[in-house]
């Protein structure tokens, strides 16, 4: 997904492996700029990011299974909580 400058990428876990950190955010080169920092919410240890969309007004969301909306910072990857949604 495009986000400006760079190419937002979603990485699909396989099943059993915990890959918390799955988003990137990759310059037009091929070169990665930043994975984004893992959820901090949530009891579980396997919670990744499981859709990353477009807001017409803030930019990059990344939502996880738990029910929270990230806001993503596309200049280092870091987050903030946007939307609880359960």
């Amino acid at each position: 997904m495009e986000c400006g400058s760079l190419i937002a990428v979603r990485v699909e876990p396989p099943i059993g492996v915990i890959f918390n950190r799955n988003v990137f955010a990759v310059a037009r080169d091929g070169k990665v700029l930043w994975q984004i920092a893992e959820s901090p919410h949530g009891t579980e240890a396997d919670k990744p990011y499981v859709v990353i969309f477009r807001d017409k007004d803030e930019g990059l969301i990344a939502a996880n299974w738990n029910g929270v909306d990230y806001l993503v910072n596309l200049e280092c990857g870091g987050i903030s909580t946007k939307a609880f949604n359960k």
